[in-house]
Order: structure tokens, then C-alpha cells, then sequence
């Protein structure tokens, strides 16, 4: 419900950004006539089923790798290694010291999990599952290889999970509390930035708050089709993981900006059964190559991995 109506109060700031207009012409705007109709959409929706369907046979990865469960394993391993520890009520400072770690930890694990998927060629072509989307709704969110949720969970359940289980441990307090205490404030927190808009036409700017928070316009630049746009914008929430890495890039809220990749790669996702299997069948090429051919499979520093797929001249 929060989501849903943080959304409905972005759309609202969004429309006015863009000039406004009538109630009806605001109507027009939150639910336009082509959302039906495109095939991105679509897509979404049949990538979502499929990915549905294949779940149970996927999910035991996704189950012991959450930072609650990392984090409630390290505090077993400490207590097996040193003992039971008392536990005592949690202070306000500390609660706050704890949560800001978690947070800034979880947030910056996605911005160089995301840097690292256009870094790397072989992490891109199973990335370019989610920026084949040529509209973004709601749904996209959800367009995301099985791959790299699993790469994504481990990188955060790996480091933030026994971050708060060690905090726990240390200033013997409750291990459930620590658990939930980073997911929730981060939820939380990417809540109030207006996560849910980030995929979806609405092109909300914070203006010059963009410096310190990434607005869902930000992120749209970053599914740009728009060369200078490319490889930019990799964070979720703070701006200044991509203000120290030169990536940021600023919003224009009466920008029109066009989704998706280049015609060379669309054609290799054209559809839900190779959003699914392309990555696969490409990881083994790229593997294949660096073993028998000798090639590597990062992309060069100098350059960004969607500048190598535009067409030839």
C-alpha cells in the first residue's frame, strides 16, 4: 500500500514537471492507451509466468542466501566458537549506527553488482535481459534473469547477513532484531525514493536533489537507447556511489527518452523463451572462446560494454 501511494503522489509531481493539464490529460498520462498494446509489456508478463513455473526448481539458492539467514548463521558459528552471550536491550544509538551500516552496505553491494553486469561482457548478456525492455512498467522490475538474482543475493547475503549476525554477537543484542533490521530500513528507505516508479513511464526528477538521491528519471536515462546515457546511473538509492565512479547523470523532466538495446541484441531477446535460455546459450560461447580461442571475457576498461554493440559502421 505505501508503494501505491508514494506512486500515485510521484505521478502526480511527475505530471506537473512535464507542464500539467487537465484531470483528464493527468489520466491519460498515469495509464496511456499503448500500455496494452506493446509487445515489451507483454513480455514482461509472460517472462514473469514462465519464470513462475520454473521457481521451485530455482529458489533453494535464493532461500539460504537472504541476509536474515546469513546473518542468523553467522551468530550460530560465533556462539559455537566463543559461547552463549547475553542479550540486553538494543540502544536508540546503536539502532541507528546498525542500520545506517546495513543500509549504506546493501545499497552500494547494488550499485557494483550492477556496475559489474555491464563491466563484464558475459554479466552483460545475461543483464540485457532486463534493459531489453523497450517500455518500462512496473512489471520490468521482475525482468531479471534467474542468474543474476541468484549473483545478486549472494553478494548481499554474503556481506550484509554476517555484518549484522558479527553486530549481534557484539553488542549481544537480538539476533532476530538484527536480522530484519537492515532488510526492512532498506525496503523502507527504497520505498520512499519511489522505487516502484523507477520502471515505469512515469520520469519523476528530484531536480537538485539529484546529487545525494537517484530519482526514477535517473534510472530511466540508465535504460536509455541514447549513446550518452550509456553506463551511467548504476545506484538505487544514493547518488554518490556514482558521483565517486564519474557515472552520474542528471535528469531532464520534459525529456523524452527511448528504452531498450541495440537492433544487434534485440532480436536475441525477442521473445520469453529467449529471455529465459539466451543467456545461457551466450555464456557458453563467451566460455567457450576464452577457453579455445583464447579470449577474455571482460570488457576493456576504456570503454562501456553497450558502446560495443552498436552495429558497425
Amino acid at each position: 500500500m505505501l508503494d501505491i501511494a508514494l506512486s500515485a503522489m510521484g505521478a502526480v509531481v511527475a505530471f506537473h514537471q512535464r507542464d500539467g493539464g487537465s484531470f483528464r490529460d493527468f489520466l491519460a498520462y498515469v495509464f496511456p492507451r499503448d500500455l496494452v498494446t506493446r509487445r515489451s509489456c507483454w513480455q514482461d508478463l509472460g517472462f514473469i509466468i514462465v519464470k513462475q513455473l520454473i521457481k521451485p526448481f530455482t529458489s533453494a539458492p535464493l532461500l539460504l542466501l537472504t541476509s536474515a539467514k546469513c546473518a542468523i548463521l553467522t551468530y550460530g558459528l560465533m556462539i559455537l566458537l566463543f559461547g552463549p552471550r547475553a542479550e540486553r536491550p538494543m540502544s536508540m544509538g546503536l539502532f541507528v549506527v546498525l542500520v545506517a551500516a546495513a543500509v549504506l552496505t546493501q545499497d552500494f553491494l547494488r550499485f557494483y553488482s550492477h556496475y559489474l553486469f555491464h563491466r563484464f561482457s558475459v554479466l552483460w548478456d545475461i543483464h540485457k535481459v532486463h534493459h531489453s525492455a523497450g517500455y518500462l512498467t512496473p512489471l520490468t522490475n521482475h525482468r531479471v534473469h534467474i542468474i543474476e538474482e541468484m549473483l545478486e543475493q549472494a553478494a548481499t547475503g554474503l556481506s550484509v547477513g554476517p555484518l549484522l549476525g558479527l553486530a549481534a554477537f557484539a553488542t549481544e543484542t537480538s539476533i532476530s532484531t538484527n536480522a530484519l533490521l537492515g532488510f526492512d530500513a532498506y525496503v523502507l528507505i527504497d520505498a520512499l525514493c519511489f522505487s516502484m516508479l523507477r520502471h515505469s513511464h512515469i520520469g519523476l526528477s528530484f531536480n537538485r536533489f539529484e546529487r545525494f538521491l537517484l530519482s526514477p528519471k535517473q534510472h530511466h536515462l540508465h535504460h536509455s537507447t541514447d549513446r550518452k546515457h550509456w553506463d551511467k546511473n548504476f545506484g538505487f538509492i544514493f547518488a554518490f556511489w556514482d558521483r565517486i565512479a564519474g557515472t552520474i547523470c542528471y535528469s531532464n523532466p520534459r525529456e523524452m527518452i527511448a528504452f531498450g538495446i541495440t537492433d544487434r541484441d534485440a532480436e536475441d531477446y525477442g521473445s520469453v523463451l529467449k529471455l529465459h535460455f539466451m543467456p545461457f546459450v551466450k555464456i557458453a560461447r563467451a566460455f567457450w572462446s576464452a577457453i579455445v580461442r583464447g579470449r577474455t571475457i571482460a570488457n576493456p576498461p576504456s570503454a562501456g560494454l553497450q558502446a560495443e554493440t552498436l552495429p558497425e559502421a
